[in-house]
């Protein structure tokens, strides 16, 4: 149970590149319901839950990270966070890629799809790579890689695709160390 708590509490950072879409729907659903002087103030209430949102997600995975690398989590564990965090993401890049796409495909009328596209992409990046930095030091730390291969490891989680394979190296290598219960 203590270890689901410790997932728990990654939720804002798994659903990350979602949660503006669902903003984005949420408001244009409702932005016709309001009356014409809040729309405004809606905007504002978005913007400040959006960088809300954005400061939480940034501490906690700050805190995971350093969490982790004091030990919180064992690297098995880490390992499949990491795993975990990054997997789920897998189908919000592809959309954004596409959404990217479309906006490059629409020239210069397709310009704020293609930023948003890559804005997200670049803030969920960071945030996963943030988070996998203690996942690196801890893998570290029970000799599961070599210091140059935590650091490799570590700077890869901040590449696209790249991320993804090390997160699946980590759970390989924790594995080795400890086999299944």
């Amino acid at each position: 149970m203590n270890e689901f708590l410790k997932y728990l509490k990654m939720i804002p950072v798994i659903i990350y590149p979602y949660i503006y879409v669902l903003i984005l729907v949420v408001f244009f659903l409702f932005v016709d319901v309001l009356p014409e002087d809040t729309t405004d103030i809606s905007l504002l209430v978005l913007l400040i839950i959006a960088v809300i949102y954005n400061l939480y997600s940034f501490v906690i995975v700050i805190v995971n990270a350093v969490q982790t690398a004091r030990g919180k989590l064992t690297a098995g564990q880490a390992a499949r966070m990491n795993l975990i965090i990054k997997g789920i993401q897998i189908p919000a890049y592809i959309m954004h890629f596409i959404l990217g796409f479309i906006g490059l495909a629409m020239s210069v009328w397709g310009i704020g799809f293609l930023l948003w596209a890559v804005l997200i992409d670049l803030l969920t990046i960071l945030l996963t790579g943030i988070s996998s930095i203690g996942c690196s030091i801890r893998m570290r730390k029970e000799r599961l890689v070599s210091l140059p291969g935590a650091i490799f490891m570590g700077i890869g989680c901040f590449i696209y695709c790249v991320d993804v394979a090390i997160a699946i190296v980590y759970v390989v290598k924790a594995r080795k160390k400890s086999p299944a219960k």
